[in-house]
């Protein structure tokens, strides 16, 4: 599938008149012809499929030299940082195949690509790239599970106690007033913690609170699981996607959103060294956690 998504630019480059095929066109009437085979299996079909489209890719990026396929490989890898797309996460798995036939693929270009199938929350990709290429400092793929009941609605990752797995469920936002977008290894989000667990109030109030961690390349299971064990009355869940939670507008961490009614009554980002006591409280009286 990462396939479809990584010559749509390219072609510009490539685009001129000829009296007699290209090599371009002719792997586009290969793709078609296997498209179109008769008295194939659809395994075999799509066998021909994948390796014409290979053959196409092969002369797109041929015209380039290893440098600009580099700088092409960074490019796409930062589409995929900043905005976990998928677009971007195809062109660089098609752009690492390239390298690798060209011998220039490195360990850190197989671990930033990993990153990125787990950004994209594209588990099996990233599990099987892992099985190709078990580079060190490579992270190992949890088991995700689906319980979404609501189609549309904001969906979480519950992060299992005793195994590596995911579990994908919905969220109803209606029944949550407090959200924190955390992470477990973002120290402002451990202080936040420490100050709220120590304060009998806030720790109550707390205690009703979402903790979020946003949808990223280093997912950091065994960091979540970690802090579940050690905070059991806030555990931490992380968002599938992060555009499934337009409520909000900022993922840094930590970031505390107080919600009424469906609408953000109050937000407060980062944690200073004095805390945000004064602020937590009177946000918490506006939806109905404190008196």
């Amino acid at each position: 599938m990462l396939r479809r998504y990584t010559l749509l630019v390219m072609f510009a480059f490539l685009a001129c008149q000829h009296t007699q095929p290209s090599e371009i066109e002719r792997s586009r009437h290969a793709i078609t012809s296997a498209a179109m085979a008769k008295g194939a299996t659809e395994q075999q079909r799509l066998a021909r499929i994948r390796d014409a489209y290979d053959d196409m890719v092969r002369v797109a990026f041929d015209r380039f030299d290893d440098h600009d396929i580099v700088v092409l490989l960074d490019g796409a890898y930062n589409g995929a940082f900043f905005g976990n797309d998928v677009a971007s996460v195809g062109l660089a798995a098609t752009l690492l195949g390239v390298m690798k036939k060209r011998g220039i693929a490195t360990d850190k270009h197989y671990l930033d690509m990993h990153e990125a199938f787990m950004g994209a929350r594209m588990f099996e990709d990233a599990r099987a790239l892992a099985e190709r290429h078990p580079v060190p400092g490579i992270e190992a793929v949890p088991d995700l599970r689906s319980d979404v009941t609501v189609p549309g609605a904001p969906t979480e990752m519950v992060v299992d106690p005793g195994a590596r797995a995911l579990l994908r469920k919905s969220v109803d936002l209606e029944q949550v007033q407090v959200l924190v977008v955390s992470h477990p290894n973002c120290h402002f989000s451990q202080d936040a913690m420490r100050d709220i667990e120590a304060d009998p109030v806030l720790r109550e109030a707390f205690a009703h609170a979402k903790w979020l961690g946003p949808q990223h390349n280093n997912l950091k299971f065994d960091a979540f699981q970690r802090w579940n064990h050690e905070h059991p009355a806030m555990q931490h869940t992380i968002a599938y996607r992060n555009d499934e939670w337009p409520i909000i507008d900022w993922w840094g961490t930590p970031t505390f959103y107080f919600i009424k009614d469906g609408s953000v009554t109050a937000r407060f980002v980062g944690w200073p060294e004095e805390g945000r006591r004064t602020e937590l409280l009177t946000a918490l009286r506006k939806v109905g956690l404190l008196r």
